[in-house]
């Protein structure tokens, strides 16, 4: 957010717009869409998990390719995520783009059917109520230039660290 301050405004004034005298009530928290467009754009453009691995159950070949099975299987979200055929402008970040509801279907940042992480919605949850709880009462602004090029770790994470200040609205 702190790279995006235009979007951050507009996320601002979002949550100042539904918020009933200051405080946004839960049953309000669906209303939030740029917001929820902002996360998601978050998700899709630096997923935290960048790979998922699964296990080949039954045989089977693809474009000449043969996978028996035991075989493990690494799906590259972060791939995925910036294919060029799914997404217009991938490397853009661009949280407009899920006006589009459609687009939901080809993000999977926490995984796919039955095996899609438990804790899916609580985490989602709970990144909302903290980012409306922080940003009704700060601005955020960087310090030095934000620079989120990639590392691969474990997990995905910014090559350096970011440094921001919270600043009192």
């Amino acid at each position: 957010m702190a790279s995006q301050p235009d979007k951050l405004n507009e996320i601002q004034n979002e949550i100042d717009t539904i918020s009933e005298a200051g405080k946004l009530s839960l049953n309000n928290i669906p209303k939030l869409e740029y917001l929820e467009r902002f996360i998601t754009e978050v998700m899709r453009i630096a997923p935290i998990a960048h790979t998922h691995a699964r296990q080949v159950k039954a045989g089977f070949e693809y474009e000449n390719c043969k996978f028996r099975a035991g075989d493990i299987l690494l799906l590259s979200v972060f791939g995925f995520n910036h294919d060029p055929d799914i997404w217009k402008e991938p490397d853009e970040f661009y949280p407009e783009r899920f006006a589009n509801k459609a687009l939901l279907s080809s993000l999977f940042p926490f995984g796919l059917g039955q095996h899609t992480c438990p804790g899916k919605y609580l985490a989602y949850q709970d990144i909302l109520i903290v980012l409306v709880s922080l940003l009704q009462k700060f601005n955020i602004k960087a310090i030095a230039p934000i620079n989120l090029d990639p590392c691969s770790s474990l997990l995905l994470e910014p090559s350096k660290e970011q440094v921001i200040e919270l600043i009192a609205r």
